[in-house]
């Protein structure tokens, strides 16, 4: 064999073990990653960051990443650091929406007020479905005073919620998002927990569950709001808009009024207190056509096979929502309804909810159930308001 063909099978050679070296790296990079990621779900930043860094090693250019290790920092507080990282990343991808977004929370957090309103626009200019985005836009113009602007970009935040196009791009952006929703949760309870009498923090975490769509605990954070501080205009609008959503119309204008008030020139406002008004009126003219409704009745309504039954049919039909399975979610939905003397089911409203989802769970289920067995009184079929309690419960893995 001539010699040069020898070193060139021993060249060829060390560039395929080069080739298998370079190879492993990636993929131990990118096991690595999928170690950070499921050490963040759990809390355990360091040990995330720990996973990051071998990733680091091995691919310094990983948006992704560099991503994750400025979410970790954000949930400790380390502003700075996690500033720096959402700055590269967004170098590195500058068409990502979230760099621009979490570039923007810490911007905020650090009191960059102005930067931060650049970088939280620059991302809903890529992804203008970011509920959270416009609800941080907001707290960063009430902020600096400029609650007209504020408020506009709460109602874009909430309005915003379901109509980023067909039912599968809604579906990816609300997976999409629910990171920031989280971050944004626990960033609002933190607050609240250090001060238990910032009603700016009761006004935010109020106005985040409304675009989570949990009503019930938008309108206990709201009505904290309000309880610390009554002057605290804003409060009163959502707590309205809540009110509303739950059907509490008298509640609502109440609300509503004060809110007014000090706030005549808002038109958006005055619009909005028209609708519940309508609202209210045909609440009046369905009470009044459907004749007395009883809390109590000689025989009380019965779902047909009886409670057994029931909570097979609730069992069988419930779809556990995935944001609450991912908040780790679970207790009591209570809902309550009318049974009418057909045995059809009316009215449904929500009395008690847990959040992420499971209340308008709980309401899909009771509506789709079949005729109950109504009510009797004097022997007769009567309309009875019923209440019923749905378990949320997670299966252990």
């Amino acid at each position: 064999m001539r010699p040069g063909n020898t070193y060139r099978k021993y060249y060829l050679f060390l560039i395929l073990v080069q080739i298998f070296l370079l190879s492993n790296s990636f993929c131990q990079a990118d096991d690595q990653l999928e170690l950070a990621k499921k050490a963040f779900i759990m809390n355990a930043y360091d040990k995330a960051l720990s996973h990051l860094d071998v990733v680091l090693k091995n691919k310094p250019n990983s948006d992704e990443a560099l991503f994750f290790r400025g979410k970790c920092k954000i949930e400790m507080d380390m502003y700075n650091d996690a500033l720096d990282n959402f700055a590269v990343a967004s170098n590195l991808d500058p068409q990502e929406p979230e760099y621009y977004f979490y570039k923007g929370i810490c911007e905020w957090k650090l009191k960059r007020m102005q930067v931060a309103i650049k970088s939280i626009e620059k991302s809903l200019l890529y992804d203008p479905s970011n509920a959270i985005a416009y609800k941080v836009l907001g707290s960063i113009y009430y902020e600096l005073n400029l609650h007209d602007l504020a408020k506009q970009n709460f109602d874009k935040a909430i309005e915003s919620q379901g109509t980023a196009g067909d039912a599968k791009t809604r579906k990816s952006k609300v997976e999409d998002n629910l990171e920031a929703y989280k971050t944004a949760i626990r960033q609002a309870n933190r607050e609240t927990a250090k001060d238990p009498n910032n009603s700016i923090a009761f006004l935010y975490k109020g106005i985040l569950k409304l675009i989570g769509k949990d009503n019930y605990g938008a309108y206990q954070d709201l009505t904290k709001a309000a309880e610390i501080n009554p002057d605290l205009n804003m409060t009163y609008f959502y707590k309205g808009y809540v009110e509303y959503k739950m059907k509490k119309y008298k509640e609502a204008l109440e609300d509503l009024h004060k809110y007014s008030k000090k706030a005549p020139n808002d038109e958006s406002a005055k619009k909005f207190m028209t609708t519940v008004e309508e609202a209210s009126k045909m609440k009046v003219m369905d009470d009044h056509e459907s004749n007395e409704v009883l809390l109590i009745a000689e025989e009380m309504p019965e779902f047909n096979g009886g409670p057994a039954a029931l909570q097979k049919f609730i069992a069988e039909n419930i779809q556990y929502p995935k944001e609450a399975a991912q908040l780790r979610l679970q207790g009591r939905v209570i809902v309550s309804f009318i049974i009418d003397g057909t045995g059809q089911i009316k009215n449904v409203e929500l009395l008690k909810g847990i959040g992420g989802g499971c209340e308008l769970e709980a309401m899909r289920i009771v509506s789709k159930m079949p005729k109950w067995k109504p009510g009797k009184q004097n022997g007769k079929p009567v309309s009875v308001r019923y209440t019923l309690p749905i378990k949320f419960a997670l299966t252990s893995e």
